[in-house]
């Protein structure tokens, strides 16, 4: 007949304390289970390694997600001149801000600026609302000499 192990009372205190804290068998079992793997002991990824799965999934989701904003993007590189903001405004419900500007290597906060400014044209610089004002004479005159 085997006899039972003998613990320390400090080792039965935790114990205890650990189950009245809610440490459950199944609990434990894992935390072996890992612990095994960790050191060599079982088969199976150790958490390092689990840990390097999951930050490999993050990226995989960012490059994925880059790379639909990029071909959501491709009809408008091939403009002479590309205004990402549009590309922006067109898909940032989907997408959201952040991502379209990161993968269009463009500063959230200039996309949110001038949004700012569209709503608010006294937010504008004074050259851009002096250009606005002078627009319309500017399209008159334009206009004028091209008829004449």
């Amino acid at each position: 007949m085997r006899k039972s192990a003998k613990f320390s009372p400090d080792v039965v205190e935790r114990a205890v304390r650990m189950v009245f804290d809610g440490c459950t068998a199944e609990t434990l079992r894992r935390w072996v289970r890992r612990g095994e793997r960790d050191g060599g002991v079982r088969e199976g990824p150790t958490t390092a390694e689990q840990q390097r799965v999951k930050e490999l999934d993050r990226e995989v989701r960012e490059v994925r997600r880059a790379n639909e904003i990029l071909k959501l993007a491709s009809a408008f590189f091939a403009q002479a001149e590309l205004d990402r903001r549009l590309i922006v405004e067109a898909h940032r419900d989907r997408l959201g801000v952040e991502p379209i500007c990161k993968a269009l290597q463009v500063a959230p906060s200039a996309y949110w600026r001038e949004a700012a400014r569209r709503r608010d044209p006294a937010l504008c610089p004074p050259r851009r609302r002096s250009d606005a004002a002078l627009l319309p004479e500017i399209e008159r005159v334009w206009n004028a000499k091209l008829l004449a």
